[in-house]
């Protein structure tokens, strides 16, 4: 093989080769998909509002976005390992959590509720720390729902959970005398389970936030993004189709 034929080879080597060369930058993002809206599994796939907004916040980035289903409370440790780029998942911006993880601006205000099967309590029975001597109440575990429990009722025994359903299910069986959850995701499962009602609570004074790593450099893009997709209503948008 002559000089000229190896080069010509070799351009279509290369050239030929490009696509298969070319990597896209991604970007990949932890979330527990057992709390709707916000995220949960519907025919296999992984959908709802937080995920509608990761994949935008994404397509801005100019990345692929992945996403890794990891239960609720390992979320931080796996943006703390490097596991993950990023964490969504209805993360409460709490001080203690900003001990570990850097986290954006917040993108939503939630209030909580107390879920409980038919009328087995009231919202004033959490008070009386004579009801609660042989009784528990759910949380799920490492959640903002947990550290209000104690601050507010410290009286109160709590079961912790891996997951919102897992409550659920420790409710209708009768091992649980309610659970706390955020307002949206309960009233959702009050349509789904009619034995069970919920009752609000309050407005968390904490929204939403995503977890970063500590320095990561993606914050800064990613609360410009949260800003331009306010202004957008792009958030609204999303609470109208996921929420209201």
């Amino acid at each position: 093989m002559n000089v000229i034929s190896f080069f010509s080879c070799l351009v279509l080597f290369f050239f030929g080769c490009s696509k298969s060369l070319v990597i896209e930058e991604s970007i990949v993002f932890g979330t527990s998909a057992d709390y709707p809206p916000f995220e949960y599994v519907e025919k296999g796939e992984i959908v709802g509002f937080d995920i509608d907004l990761a994949k935008e916040i994404g397509l801005r980035l100019k990345k692929k976005v992945i996403f890794k289903n990891i239960p609720f409370a390992g979320l931080l440790g796996a943006v703390h390992s490097g596991v993950i780029d990023a964490a969504i998942s209805t993360l409460t911006l709490t001080e203690e959590r900003q001990l570990s993880s850097d986290f954006t601006k917040t993108y939503y205000l939630e209030g909580l509720s107390l879920l409980t099967y038919e009328n087995n309590i009231k919202k004033e029975d959490l008070s009386d720390s004579s009801l609660w001597k042989d009784h528990k109440v759910g949380v799920l575990l490492g959640s903002s729902m947990e550290i209000w429990m104690k601050k507010n009722f410290p009286h109160i025994q709590l079961q912790l959970f891996d997951m919102a359903t897992q409550i659920i299910e420790a409710i209708n069986s009768g091992h649980l005398k309610g659970g706390i959850l955020d307002m949206t995701q309960s009233s959702i499962f009050c349509k789904k389970n009619k034995n069970l009602k919920n009752i609000f609570l309050g407005k968390t004074e904490e929204g939403y936030a995503i977890a970063l790593p500590k320095k990561s450099k993606l914050k800064e893009e990613i609360n410009k993004i949260l800003e331009d997709l306010e202004k957008e209503k792009f958030l609204e948008k999303l609470s109208k189709k996921w929420i209201e």
